[in-house]
Parts: structure tokens; C-alpha cells; sequence
């Protein structure tokens, strides 16, 4: 598959390809979130990734928290605007319909649990959604960097290395 320019595509296929990307960076996030709790636990990489891999990135932010606080509260505020930015348990817990079936409508199903609600929102088409989160997420790689002074993505990879062995 080659490159895509994303200016041909419609507006509903732009969304659904910036929604594919919001998820795997949102992906990424959380394995920043683990790899900053084991640096800053001091923790053994593979029990880390035993322990704190299977939580909930809500679990991951409380536990990261705490270990923050100490060494960078700037990056706790950053962190925090990753969340309240992304609207992440709306997207990732919602569903994204179709209901015309032509793709000229996109909304977005959410049921909340406590209190129980429902909501259908229609998907703004004519914009990125995602892009106020692309920019926390780089604020907050840029205030882990600062914090450990490294590249993340190198301690990242090194997390990983580290657990594949």
C-alpha cells in the first residue's frame, strides 16, 4: 500500500482515517505511561509490564502520577491534558455509526454507566477531532524527555527490548 494523501480522501474517510490514528497513538501514550512507572519505580521491565501492562490507562495515570509529582509536577499537568483533551473513554468506549448509511453522517454512541446515560452525537466532518490531542501528546513525550533527559521513544524501545529478551 503507498502513501495516502489525505486531502483526496472525503471528509468521512478523512475521519476514519485520523480516528485510526488516534488510536494508535493513543496506543503509544499508554506505553509511555508504563515505560515513565518502570523508570521511575525502578522497576524490573518484565514485572513491570506484568503488573502494570493489563491496567486500564486510567489505573496507569494514577499509579504514574504519584511517581510525576517528584520529579516533574509540569509533566502531571501535561499529562492531565492529554486526558481531559482526548476524550478517550468516549471514543474508545463509544461507537462510531453510520446511521445514513452513506457515509455523509457519522455520530457517535455513547452509553454511560454511572449515571446511566445515552448520548448520539453527530462527528463534526469538516475537522480533526484528534488534533488538539496529537498536540498534548507531543507536550507531554516533550515533558517526559525533559523529565529523563533521553529520547522517549529510545526508552521506550529499550522497555520493550528489555521484555522481548
Amino acid at each position: 500500500m503507498g502513501n495516502i494523501d489525505i486531502q483526496l480522501l472525503s471528509p468521512p474517510q478523512r475521519f476514519m482515517f485520523e480516528y485510526g490514528m488516534f488510536i494508535s497513538f493513543w496506543g503509544h501514550f499508554d506505553l509511555m505511561m508504563e515505560t515513565a512507572i518502570c523508570h521511575l519505580a525502578q522497576s524490573d521491565p518484565i514485572e513491570n509490564c506484568k503488573s502494570i501492562n493489563r491496567l486500564t490507562s486510567g489505573e496507569k495515570r494514577r499509579r504514574l502520577t504519584p511517581l510525576l509529582t517528584v520529579v516533574s509536577p509540569d509533566a502531571v499537568q501535561v499529562l492531565d491534558q492529554v486526558f481531559d483533551i482526548a476524550e478517550r473513554n468516549d471514543w474508545i468506549h463509544g461507537v462510531v455509526l453510520n446511521p445514513r448509511k452513506d457515509f455523509s453522517t457519522l455520530t457517535r454512541f455513547r452509553v454511560h454507566s454511572n449515571p446511566f446515560s445515552v448520548e448520539n452525537v453527530p462527528i463534526d466532518l469538516s475537522s480533526n477531532p484528534f488534533a488538539q490531542f496529537y498536540d498534548a501528546y507531543e507536550h507531554f513525550e516533550e515533558a517526559l524527555e525533559r523529565t529523563f533527559k533521553v529520547n522517549i521513544i529510545d526508552m521506550c524501545n529499550s522497555y520493550v527490548s528489555a521484555i522481548l529478551k
